[in-house]
């Protein structure tokens, strides 16, 4: 696996032309967002979980020694419990994102364009490889990160995780084929579990529907790994996670009260 992933970044440089001889970007240029760019996502895990997003730019600034840029940005998606559809949750969001050092320099293992890849925008690839994992992500200029592949194998299983840029609309620009999220049952959208604050820092509350029965709720993150578990008991209405010693990113929580699975992102910012 490890030679596979090797000849695939020779490849790329191969067929880059004068790619190789170029500078690497500043993190300032692959970050390079503007209000009202529209990127579509698709994440997935082999354990059991998708995620479908519509992310539009809604507003944008800079820190005081402009050296961080923070991004607001519309979330419109679709859950799944399971690595593929059908969707378990829609789910909208209003978040806070942000980059800092925007002056250094970009590195990494290879550095390509190719037509049919994100519009022929520069990209930036790195691989890593410890113990039985490996993980290959690419960077281009104006879409942040596009890609990415996480394969881990530990003797008696393994574990995979995709992440793929699959549209981008920046002004008259666009590449790539957009997801449509419309026409959904209002009753997935009236998810009888609901979960506040989110995004997060320090506790999300996790209200439960009326009569519930004994469960538990399972926290995971990007690559399907638990990393909480909450018992439901019969009767109880409210769960509270302290979460402020939780590593900032993206998570997933899933559970199943009578014989309904309920199943959402969760951000710890």
């Amino acid at each position: 696996m490890k030679i596979f992933y090797y000849l695939i970044i020779s490849f790329y440089v191969l067929i880059s032309g004068n790619a190789s001889s170029q500078d690497f970007p500043a993190r300032g240029e692959i970050y390079d967002f503007n209000i009202g760019d529209v990127f579509h996502t698709y994440l997935s895990a082999s354990i059991g979980m998708a995620d479908l997003q519509n992310i539009e730019i809604v507003d944008k600034y800079f820190s005081q020694n402009s050296d961080t840029v923070f991004y607001t940005q519309s979330v419109v998606g679709l859950y799944s419990s399971s690595d593929t559809p059908p969707w378990g949750e829609y789910y909208e969001e209003l978040e806070t994102i942000f980059y800092t050092n925007l002056l250094d320099t970009f590195t990494g293992d290879s550095l390509f364009q190719l037509p049919e890849l994100y519009n022929n925008r520069l990209i930036v690839q790195t691989f890593d490889s410890l113990g039985g994992s490996e993980e290959t992500r690419r960077y281009a200029i104006g879409c942040g990160e596009v890609y990415m592949r996480y394969f881990e194998f530990d003797g008696q299983g393994s574990v995979s995780a995709n992440f793929d840029l699959v549209y981008f609309k920046k002004g008259e620009e666009e590449w790539g084929e957009e997801h449509t999220i419309v026409g959904l049952d209002e009753m997935i959208k009236e998810n009888k579990l609901t979960i506040y604050p989110n995004p997060a820092k320090n506790y999300i509350t996790f209200q439960l529907p009326l009569n519930t029965i004994e469960s538990i709720i399972y926290i995971t993150n990007i690559y399907g790994i638990s990393i909480a578990e909450h018992h439901i008991y019969k009767g109880q209405t409210q769960i509270i996670w302290e979460c402020s010693n939780v590593a900032k990113g993206v998570y997933f929580y899933h559970t199943e009260i009578e014989a309904t699975n309920y199943s959402g992102k969760i951000l710890i910012q």
